[in-house]
């Protein structure tokens, strides 16, 4: 209880940061609904910021997760801010979770998103020089996944934006696009009692309905309780990141990565650094694993 407690206390406190992160665990939470529904309780919350020349950039992701029996259901809250321009989206999800064997879980999920855009506008026709903001109306779109995990490896595979909702940015409406998302990692333990780990992480999003994709790979070292690694984007951002995690089974992580464009324009090639912490708190449910019959010789 003290672990949770904390865990929203950091998490409220913390303040809106930026766009990427480099934990696998928020992209495969942000893109398929059948995340972690093997987890009898996960949360996270991940807060990043940036600057762009004089332009500050926030970013926040919040997760939450609750396992009822082979069922769970999830929250995950975004929020981002560029310069006058703000995005707020909140995402309810269903999972299924399935146990094949011992050592491998079938989960499949079904989301539902909302999202809305605002935009802050300055009138200076007459003094004094006043400023109003405008807010679109919100969208809905429908998200659907399935994941493999086992002891050792993750896989999934997931169709975001499956209805193309509208979205209004005003004065512009355009149609959502919907993307196809999949995720692989391997852990490779390298002592026996499994003290000493390297994992690679992949993500791949590919938009089927425009020339957008989105890729990330991410390789962590794990000693003990401690982890770190590095972490690239297909939009030329690196950065290098340390975790802890307590025997209480939360954990606290930073990163600082440099971002070679906020923009895929040209006129948009900048570098500039972000800073990002990143708290997590997950419970695995204790399996009692029977097979029953009578064996037969």
């Amino acid at each position: 209880m003290r672990s949770i407690i904390l865990f929203f206390f950091i998490s409220v406190a913390s303040p809106y940061f930026a766009q990427s992160t480099y934990s696998m665990d928020d992209y495969f939470n942000a893109n398929n609904p059948s995340a972690f529904a093997e987890k009898k309780l996960y949360l996270s919350n991940t807060s990043m910021y940036s600057r762009f020349g004089m332009i500050p950039n926030y970013f926040n992701f919040f997760s939450l997760k609750q396992q009822v029996g082979s069922f769970s259901l999830g929250l995950n809250n975004g929020f981002s801010q560029w310069s006058d321009w703000m995005v707020v989206s909140n995402t309810i999800n269903a999972a299924y979770s399935f146990k094949i064997n011992r050592n491998l879980t079938l989960n499949s999920g079904l989301g539902l998103n909302s999202r809305r855009d605002n935009m802050t506008f300055m009138d200076s026709t007459t003094p004094p020089i006043d400023y109003y903001t405008l807010w679109n109306p919100t969208s809905y779109n429908a998200n659907m996944g399935i994941s493999l995990v086992s002891k050792k490896w993750t896989f999934g595979l997931a169709a975001n934006n499956v209805n193309r909702a509208e979205i209004i940015t005003f004065p512009y409406t355009y149609k959502s696009s919907m993307s196809i998302a999949a995720n692989a990692s391997y852990r490779f333990d390298l002592d026996s009692a499994k003290h000493f780990s390297l994992t690679p992480s992949l993500f791949y999003r590919k938009g089927v309905n425009d020339q957008s994709n989105d890729f990330f790979f991410n390789l962590t070292f794990k000693a003990y309780q401690h982890s770190t690694g590095f972490f690239s984007t297909l939009n030329n951002n690196i950065g290098i990141f340390y975790q802890y995690r307590f025997k209480n089974n939360l954990s606290i992580g930073a990163s600082m990565n440099n971002n070679y464009s906020l923009l895929s324009s040209n006129i948009f090639k900048q570098n500039y650094l972000s800073g990002m912490l990143r708290l997590s708190y997950a419970i695995s449910p204790k399996v009692n694993y029977r097979i029953t019959g009578t064996p037969s010789f």
